[in-house]
């Protein structure tokens, strides 16, 4: 506010001594009070007719009156002034800027006389959005009524105040903050560090992360138009929890024992477990390698990181389960001739077993033992046993082989009484695979002795190129040896010397 003399001033102030003089002595000092209201008008207004201030005992009641309202007091006093003294503030987002050359605002002595009160409204970002005058005049010892009224710029011409999302609170570090404003065209300006935003400030282009706590206030500017009312909304972040960890085994059941694993997929955390299904905290066993658990156990573990919320903890069981007992084969493997009655027991009660006779692991699927199995040839049995809630028992296995004897050698070509006019290439085979030929040889009318393992194996076919003889054995293991065969080959035209 300033105050301005107005040209006829000099002349009312010497008018108003005479006059003063004439009734000093006789007037009461007569104190009243005068409001002065400057309504600012605001979009966000309280109920009509409620009081606003409480002004020298009596309410000071605005009809339709704003969030705010800027009073001005003023007071007769004796003498030659009139004391104007402001009461209320500007509306919310406003200030008015009163100014006078001698005084402070707070309380203004007017000398009798016209005077020119001017108002200048700014708003939040320092803008002049309004201007008035109005007149007072100041006479000794009494008090003219004056109501001053002015409006603010209507709601169409201010910006929109901006809005939050998500709403103000506790959040995670990784929800963003939104700002928007129903103006079109118009930008936001905000703050994160508690001060007050202007068009200078951080301008907002893209939701934003908060690294801490904060409190972000904001405005919304437009080209001519009223900059927004500033808001403000708090935010807390909330800890960053842990990644709840994770536990795994082969096998959710074990025969014997289990190894379990744990882990967490936060970069630096520990994990804490226990094994009696109690709920771990860190003071609880911290987990440095794989666990060997022996006994059905419920293994619970949480997560924790320093300046992080604890993980939710993690929970499983691991049951251990009883095995059926292992099968029993009788007789122990052996070889055999003939035939063989092979039979299986378990001493697990109840239980089913079955078996195979070609070497292969045996299933649920495999023949099931019913009675004694008779064996006609060589065989590998293998059984297992099984029951229902029970691991399926280990494998049994027992080996039978059936002894039979060797094919005889058979000599190409077979020798003839009238003997050979020549050299021949004689070879000796047998019928049964895998067996081995061991034979020996004699020239003349001499006799050779009877192979066996020891005598030469037999490789390849054998020059006769005179009158020899030769005996051949085939071998082969669990196998009774074949028949020594001898065949004596005549090369006609050899000569046999006598000794």
């Amino acid at each position: 506010m300033r105050l301005h003399d107005d040209s006829e001033n000099a002349e009312r102030y010497r008018a108003g001594n005479e006059r003063r003089g004439l009734q000093m002595k006789n007037r009461l000092i007569m104190v009243s009070l005068l409001i002065m209201v400057i309504v600012l008008l605001f979009a966000s207004c309280s109920q009509p007719g409620m009081p606003d201030y409480l002004v020298g005992g009596v309410h000071l009641t605005v009809a339709g009156s704003c969030d705010e309202v800027c009073a001005l007091l003023e007071q007769a006093l004796s003498g030659e002034e009139t004391e104007f003294q402001l009461i209320g503030n500007g509306p919310r987002g406003y200030s008015v800027q009163r100014t006078h050359t001698k005084l402070p605002w707070a309380v203004h002595r007017l000398p009798v006389g016209s005077w020119t009160l001017q108002f200048s409204v700014q708003d939040a970002v320092g803008d002049v959005v309004l201007q008035g005058n109005s007149m007072v005049e100041v006479r000794p010892g009494s008090v003219d009524e004056l109501i001053v009224t002015l409006s603010l710029p209507t709601a169409e011409n201010q910006v929109s105040s901006p809005m939050f999302s998500p709403a103000p609170g506790t959040i995670s570090s990784s929800q963003p903050i939104s700002l928007s404003c129903a103006t079109p065209g118009a930008m936001i300006h905000y703050t994160l560090d508690g001060s007050e935003p202007t068009a200078s400030s951080t301008r907002y282009t893209a939701p934003f992360l908060l690294g801490a706590s904060a409190v972000v206030k904001a405005i919304a500017v437009k080209e001519g138009m009223s900059s927004s009312v500033p808001v403000q909304a708090s935010y807390t972040l909330a800890p960053v929890q842990v990644a709840t960890p994770t536990i795994s085994a082969s096998e959710s059941t074990f025969a014997s024992q289990a190894t379990v694993n744990l882990a967490c997929a936060t970069e630096g955390a520990s994990i804490h477990y226990t094994l009696d299904g109690t709920t771990p905290t860190s003071s609880s066993a911290l987990y440095t390698a794989p666990l060997t658990i022996f006994d059905t156990t419920t293994i619970k573990a949480i997560a924790i990181k320093s300046g992080w919320e604890d993980s939710s903890v993690a929970q499983a069981t691991y049951t251990k389960q009883s095995r059926t007992a292992t099968p029993v084969i009788t007789p122990a493997g052996s070889v055999f001739t003939g035939s063989l009655e092979i039979r299986i027991t378990a001493a697990t009660s109840d239980c089913v077993i079955h078996y195979t006779l070609d070497g292969s692991i045996p299933s649920a699927s495999s023949p099931t033992y019913t009675g004694p199995i008779l064996l006609t040839d060589s065989a590998v049995v293998k059984a297992i046993a099984v029951k229902q809630g029970m691991f399926d028992s280990l494998t049994a296995s027992e080996s039978y082989t059936l002894r039979t004897t060797v094919a005889d050698p058979v000599f190409s070509p077979e020798p003839v009484a009238s003997g050979f006019n020549a050299a021949q290439s004689v070879t000796i085979s047998c019928q049964t695979i895998g067996a081995a030929i061991h034979w020996t040889s004699a020239i003349g009318d001499a006799v050779p002795s009877d192979p066996n393992a020891s005598s030469p194996l037999y490789s390849g076919a054998i020059t006769v190129d005179e009158t020899t003889t030769i005996k051949a054995i085939a071998i082969k293991d669990s196998c009774d040896d074949s028949v020594v065969i001898t065949k004596t080959f005549i090369i006609n035209g050899s000569i046999i010397i006598e000794i």
